[in-house]
């Protein structure tokens, strides 16, 4: 009827969804990580600007992964999210950081080689974050009162095509 109703929950249930709501929160930042980068290459490959003008970007977003990374190891999680809380370290920590310094050094030095090594982060940070996001979900279907349709809804196509547009 789409009428609001107050859930009850057990003390052990709201104490699962808080730690959840921990490891979302890393996730969307993440995500939000992720969406920057998005942005920077959907900037390049539109060609509307200079890309040694966008390059620099790229390194100024390593101020956000340093900042990340040291957020992601510092929060206190439960054990049963220990896998997730590391890829989620490696995964900004490792890819995005190494893709952007790439993108950078391709533009920048007109290097063919880190451009290659690039494209092959690009697809790696899209499979990493494909399998993270699955991960969040599927853990977060279990969890009562938890509210993931902004994870599962999400993707990079849809960011792009919703947020930026795409290129013809």
């Amino acid at each position: 009827s789409g009428a609001v109703v107050a859930q009850r929950m057990t003390v052990e249930k709201i104490r699962n969804l808080n730690e959840f709501n921990n490891v979302a929160k890393e996730y969307r930042q993440a995500r939000s990580l992720y969406e920057s980068v998005l942005t920077l290459d959907y900037r390049v490959a539109a060609g509307e600007e200079d890309p040694l003008l966008v390059a620099p970007e790229y390194e100024k977003l390593l101020e956000t992964v340093e900042k990340l990374v040291i957020q992601i190891q510092g929060d206190e999680i439960e054990a049963e999210y220990t896998q997730i809380n590391t890829m989620l370290q490696e995964w900004v920590g490792t890819d995005v950081a190494v893709y952007c310094q790439r993108m950078s050094q391709a533009i920048s030095q007109n290097n063919a080689e880190y451009a290659n090594q690039a494209i092959q982060y690009r697809q790696v940070i899209y499979d990493t974050f494909s399998v993270i996001t699955e991960n969040i979900s599927k853990i977060g279907d279990e969890i009562e009162g938890a509210d993931i349709s902004d994870i599962k809804k999400w993707s990079p196509e849809s960011y792009v095509q919703e947020n930026i547009g795409a290129i013809e």
